[in-house]
């Protein structure tokens, strides 16, 4: 099976803790939404550095 888009941020197979943690800030105060959004920029920018 081939896919669609390949180029996607592996986030949670690089640091699975801070993944989950920044889960866990989403519930408790709202800014794991920035931090995963932050994460996903860098990620999405310049891939050698996610991985």
């Amino acid at each position: 099976m081939e896919s669609n888009y390949s180029a996607n941020p592996v986030m949670f197979r690089n640091n699975p803790i801070g993944f989950i943690f920044a889960i866990l800030l989403i519930a408790a105060f709202g800014l794991g939404i920035l931090i995963l959004l932050w994460w996903f920029r860098s990620c999405s920018a310049n891939p050698q550095n996610c991985r």
